[in-house]
């Protein structure tokens, strides 16, 4: 991998762990292996279908994993704004220590994740029952292939008269 003019003297694939590519959906939750293929999982949880239209190429969907897009703590990954609009949790691990962690408090600043030294993101869960309403939406410079300028999730549920009783709203690529 060439990364600003440097090579890795080895690089380690975590694609291949089976636990790390597991999909389980239960009525309380869905959970989605952090090395799952992001194409993968839109065979399988068809709710992320309308965002995986907007994530990258077929052949990005095929390599990109949740896990992946979101420890790199990259400030317009699509990942994030999609998770954060579901109020999504992470399912960390160092060793034989396991913790669980709101996806609202794992980034900590610019770039810089919870995540402690050796921890691994290990899968993501989405809680049940999902919100009545939920969207995705992307602006890039190039259309869908592309990086995202802005992206933006947002979730909400109402109630029999039309009013909101939950609403969960989350930005990309925006500074505050």
């Amino acid at each position: 991998s060439n990364l600003k003019g440097r090579r890795w003297p080895a690089l380690v694939d975590l694609t291949a762990i089976p636990e790390l590519r597991t999909f389980e959906e239960s009525d309380e939750f869905v959970r989605i292996g952090a090395a799952l293929p992001l194409s993968r999982l839109g065979e399988l949880w068809p709710v992320a279908q309308p965002w995986l239209d907007l994530f990258g190429s077929p052949t990005i969907r095929n390599r990109a994993t949740l896990g992946g897009n979101l420890a790199t703590a990259s400030p317009i990954g699509d990942g994030a704004p999609f998770l954060l609009s579901l109020d999504a949790v992470l399912h960390l691990q160092s060793g034989t220590d396991h913790r669980t962690l709101p996806l609202r408090d794992f980034f900590v600043s610019y770039r810089r994740t919870a995540l402690a030294p050796g921890e691994l993101i290990v899968s993501v869960e989405v809680p049940r029952p999902m919100p009545a309403l939920h969207r995705f939406y992307k602006v890039a410079k190039r259309g869908l292939d592309d990086i995202s300028t802005v992206a933006a999730g947002f979730s909400l549920d109402r109630d029999v008269d039309g009013r909101i009783t939950r609403a969960r709203i989350a930005f990309g690529g925006v500074d505050i």
